[in-house]
C-alpha cells in the first residue's frame, strides 16, 4: 500500500515538473515572440534599409532596399563581371573580384561598400553574403524576411549598366527627404591635398539629396573625415557611418553641417 503510494506520489511530482517546465518554455516563447515582435515593429518605423548582398560567384551584385514606407523591396543589380576603380587605392577589378579581394585582406566587406560609393556616387553601409554580414542580427532577420517572400512587399528589379552618377530611377531610392530638409546649409572644409576629393563628397552625398553650399581649402591633414553638425539625426550618422566619417556635435558650426574631408578621406574613395 505505502508504495503505491510512493509510485502515484512521483507520478504526481512528475507531472507537476513538467507542467512547470512547460509553463516556462511557454513564457520564454511568448517573452521572445513579443520582443521579436517589437523590434520588428522598431524596424518597420526605418523609412528604409540598404544593403549590398553578395551571392555566389559570378552571380550579380545586387544594392537592396528595403522601402518600408511604400511596402517595396528594391533589388539594383550589377553585373560582377563590371570594371571598376577599387577603393582604397587597390586598382582596376571586376566588381565580383572586389569582394574576393576583400575577403582576402580581411576587410569586412568594408572594400566593396567603399568601392560601390566611389563607382556610382550611392551612400551604403551594410553588406550580406550567405556567411558574413555587418547588419544588425535583427535587422538582418528583418530583410531576410523580405529576401524569401516572408514578409510581402511590391518587389521592384532595376540595374546598373554603368560606373558613374546614375539616372534618377536609380536615384530616387536613395534621396532623403529629412537629410535635405534638415542639412539644407553645408560646408566643405578641403584638406585633402586632392584635385577631386571634395567633388567626389558632393556626388556622394548629393545623391542622398544633400548640396554643397561652399567650399574651402586648406592644408593637407591626414585624416578621414568629420560631421560637424549642431542638430544630430539618425539619418545624419548614417550617412557619416556609410563614410566613415567621425561625428561631433556643436554649436560652434555656422551652418546646418560642416564637413572636414583629410588625406585619408580621398585615398579611400
Amino acid at each position: 500500500m505505502r508504495r503505491l503510494k510512493k509510485i502515484k506520489h512521483q507520478k504526481e511530482k512528475r507531472k507537476r515538473i513538467k507542467f512547470y517546465i512547460s509553463f516556462l518554455i511557454l513564457a520564454m516563447l511568448i517573452a521572445i515572440s513579443s520582443v521579436a515582435a517589437a523590434v520588428f515593429l522598431m524596424l518597420k518605423k526605418i523609412d528604409s534599409i540598404i544593403y549590398v548582398k553578395v551571392g555566389r560567384s559570378g552571380e550579380p551584385i545586387y544594392i537592396n532596399i528595403v522601402d518600408n514606407k511604400n511596402n517595396k523591396f528594391i533589388k539594383i543589380s550589377i553585373d560582377s563581371n563590371l570594371t571598376v576603380d577599387s577603393a582604397r587605392n587597390y586598382g582596376e577589378y571586376k566588381l565580383g573580384n572586389v569582394w574576393l579581394l576583400d575577403q582576402n585582406e580581411k576587410l569586412k566587406g568594408g572594400l566593396l561598400t567603399d568601392t560601390i560609393i566611389k563607382n556610382f556616387y550611392l551612400p551604403i553601409h551594410y553588406y550580406k553574403s550567405e556567411n558574413r554580414t555587418n547588419l544588425p542580427k535583427l535587422m538582418n532577420i528583418f530583410v531576410t524576411s523580405f529576401e524569401k517572400g516572408i514578409i510581402r512587399s511590391e518587389i521592384v528589379e532595376l540595374n546598373i549598366k554603368k560606373v558613374g552618377r546614375q539616372p534618377n530611377e536609380i536615384l530616387v531610392n536613395f534621396y532623403d527627404v529629412e537629410l535635405a530638409e534638415n542639412y539644407k546649409s553645408i560646408e566643405v572644409v578641403d584638406s585633402t591635398g586632392s584635385i577631386d576629393g571634395a567633388e567626389n563628397f558632393s556626388e556622394i552625398i548629393k545623391s542622398a539629396g544633400l548640396k554643397v553650399g561652399s567650399y574651402k581649402r586648406k592644408e593637407v591633414v591626414d585624416k578621414g573625415c568629420i560631421f560637424k553638425f549642431k542638430m544630430k539625426t539618425d539619418e545624419i550618422i548614417s550617412l557619416a557611418k556609410s563614410l566613415g566619417c567621425e561625428v561631433e556635435e556643436t554649436n560652434e558650426v555656422g551652418s546646418d553641417l560642416e564637413v572636414i574631408l583629410g588625406l585619408q578621406f580621398s585615398q579611400r574613395f
